[in-house]
């Protein structure tokens, strides 16, 4: 596929935003808020010449971190800050028109608790160490999420009336 659609935004349509970081900021609480999304706090991180974005946030009863690298200059400060705008607003009106559940659209940024005790995100467990979730089992995981993880195929599921 070689042809893009022209409707569709794409690194360059970005490059010469001029919406100050502050003001995407302004609008991700705000589409938070709109969205019902409780304890939220946004964060950016310098170090050095680098820095990264944090949004937080509580949706239903579980918390959501998304995180991003901003880059080294101010410009793609302003320009990654307005695609993660976006991004989540997306996201949310996805779950809010329902073409998937929160759970769906926002199980990569679910925290959870990571081996050391520290909070990392159901993305990173599954994309750092080799793929694995670090000292946690899928029972575990789907617990600190409040769901119950399905049975694997062919594994049999004794009801729970029937007796061991």
């Amino acid at each position: 596929m070689t042809d893009r659609n022209p409707r569709l935004k794409t690194p360059g349509s970005y490059r010469d935003t001029s919406v100050p970081v502050q003001r995407s900021i302004a609008s991700l609480e705000s589409i938070l808020d709109q969205f019902g999304c409780e304890t939220t706090s946004i964060a950016i991180v310098r170090r050095g010449e680098r820095a990264g974005a944090e949004v937080r946030f509580v949706y239903g009863k579980q918390t959501y971190s998304v995180q991003i690298d901003l880059g080294e200059d101010p410009r793609e400060h302003r320009q990654r800050m307005r695609v993660l705008f976006w991004y989540v607003k997306a996201i949310l009106e996805a779950v809010a028109f329902g073409v998937v559940t929160a759970e769906e659209a926002l199980l990569p940024f679910a925290e959870i608790t990571d081996g050391a005790g520290g909070r990392t995100t159901v993305g990173k467990a599954l994309t750092t160490g080799g793929g694995h979730l670090p000292s946690a089992s899928p029972d575990g995981l789907m617990a600190d999420l409040g769901m119950k993880a399905l049975p694997l195929v062919g594994e049999v599921v004794k009801n729970e009336n029937e007796e061991a």
